[in-house]
């Protein structure tokens, strides 16, 4: 039987039979992460590697705690969007200015309109100074433990910014009775605290009796000597020794994800592993003294193969990056000895066919997709403070993105959180009887009143 050598790990290498074609068979990879594909072989989508779970988390884990993954390839989807929010200098930006506009006006109370209908008279919603009082000393009252209405407040962010970076968020909520004194907790999760179950014989259609599991990391290393929680989703609740839990699930839906929610600026996901990419080059490129890229043609035979490997690998190590997320960098001077009677080695250089021009140009495309995925705009990056005033189009797009995507925001999230709130008054035994509700402040209008008062102060001036 023929010898036959294949790409096991990014799925772009081709089947081939003895006498191989170095040019597009892969070698394998010295990290033991599987096979890459060499230089001058056909592409590999740089995305569709770095979304690989190569730590083969979720096979690993899930054998411990049977759950349903994030996302289907595993752990390695989740893990790459968080690097994306961290390491794009744009969606990083957005992500930031998002959750800031959302959750930091601050909470206020409002009478709660129906669900799934629109408001007739916004004036309708505007609680009574007794109204409002009455509430917020509910809250500061029963959620004592949890630092009152700050700490509330501080669960909502952490739950938006969750939101706005996974499409994902949850509440779990927390009843009992210590010393006849109902003692509740209302505390929200990012989406890489929690699982779905996986139940035997489990449909997408059955959602009534849905579990899922929380813990801070999902590794076989961490499961195997921690167990995690497992609490009830609602409508189901749960009481273990005198404690009532549920978890409320948030989510972004999107059409063929059953489970989970999807971030909306998913389609963005290219263009910011192009920022990552961009940034990479850059560092490396100081890194390397902008050193050219090279190509050896060392002349060998079956004898030296195993040195010839070790001064290709060291080259590859010193000299490549890949603008993976895996790269080693590198370094600055690699050193490799032979004998005298040995030929020459022949160089090649790759010299760089783009100039300032180009990378400005990717620059200008990345921030512009960036943008365009996310919904939102570069003029809340480049306005400051006292000038937004002059700008009739600055305030016109801010009353657009506030209508259009922070309300939204805001309203998803707290329909869940009122969703909570409505199971500790019914447990502690509040009667709401104007139907009262949490709702989060607008951040146009605090920074609409700064500047306008920073005009004054010009003009007075």
């Amino acid at each position: 039987m023929a010898d036959t050598l294949t790409d096991a790990n990014c799925g772009c290498g081709e089947e081939q039979e003895a006498p191989f074609n170095p040019k597009k068979a892969p070698y394998p990879n010295r990290y033991n992460s599987g096979a890459q594909c060499i230089a001058l072989g056909r592409v590999c989508d740089p995305i569709s590697r770095e979304l690989k779970d190569f730590k083969n988390t979720y096979i690993t884990s899930s054998t411990l705690y049977p759950y349903v993954p994030m996302f289907s390839e595993g752990e390695g989807v989740l893990q790459f969007i968080l690097e994306m929010c961290r390491l794009s200098p744009t969606l990083g930006g957005v992500m930031g200015q998002k959750t800031d506009f959302a959750a930091g006006g601050g909470m206020t109370v409002v009478r709660k309109k129906r669900s799934g209908f629109a408001v007739r008279n916004p004036k309708d919603l505007i609680a009574s100074e007794q109204e409002f009082n009455s509430y917020a000393d509910f809250i500061e009252s029963t959620f004592a433990a949890q630092g009152g209405g700050a700490g509330i407040e501080r669960e909502i962010q952490k739950m938006i910014a969750s939101f706005v970076r996974f499409g994902n968020a949850g509440i779990e909520v927390t009843m009992t009775t210590v010393a006849g004194v109902p003692a509740c907790s209302v505390k929200g999760f990012s989406a890489d605290w929690f699982r779905y179950v996986a139940e035997q014989d489990m449909t997408v259609e059955d959602t009534g009796n849905r579990f899922m599991w929380i813990a801070p990391e999902w590794t076989n290393t961490y499961l195997s000597l921690n167990t995690p929680r497992k609490v009830p989703v609602w409508p189901n609740f749960e009481e273990v020794d005198g404690i009532t839990r549920t978890f409320i699930h948030i989510k972004n839906e999107a059409i063929g994800r059953n489970f989970y929610g999807e971030p909306d600026w998913i389609s963005g996901l290219y263009f910011a592993y192009l920022q990552y990419q961009q940034g990479k080059f850059t560092t490396t490129g100081y890194d390397q003294s902008w050193k050219a890229q090279v190509m050896l043609d060392i002349p060998t035979d079956t004898e030296d193969a195993e040195r010839s490997t070790q001064l290709r690998n060291a080259l590859e190590q010193a000299y490549t990056n890949g603008g993976s997320l895996s790269g080693m960098g590198g370094s600055r001077v690699v050193i490799h000895t032979r004998s005298l009677e040995e030929q020459p080695i022949s160089i090649h250089e790759f010299a760089t066919k783009t100039d300032e021009n180009f990378h400005l140009a990717m620059k200008e495309i990345s921030e512009d997709m960036i943008y365009q995925a996310t919904q939102w705009t570069s003029m809340f990056s480049l306005k400051q403070q006292g000038s937004m005033g002059n700008s009739q189009e600055f305030w016109n797009m801010f009353r657009f993105k506030s209508a259009t995507v922070i309300e939204p925001l805001q309203r998803k999230i707290m329909e869940s959180v009122n969703q909570a709130m409505k199971l500790v008054e019914n447990f502690v035994g509040y009667q709401n009887t104007s139907d009262l509700a949490l709702a989060l402040t607008s951040k146009f209008n605090e920074l609409m009143n700064i500047d306008q008062q920073q005009q004054q102060t010009n003009s007075n001036a």
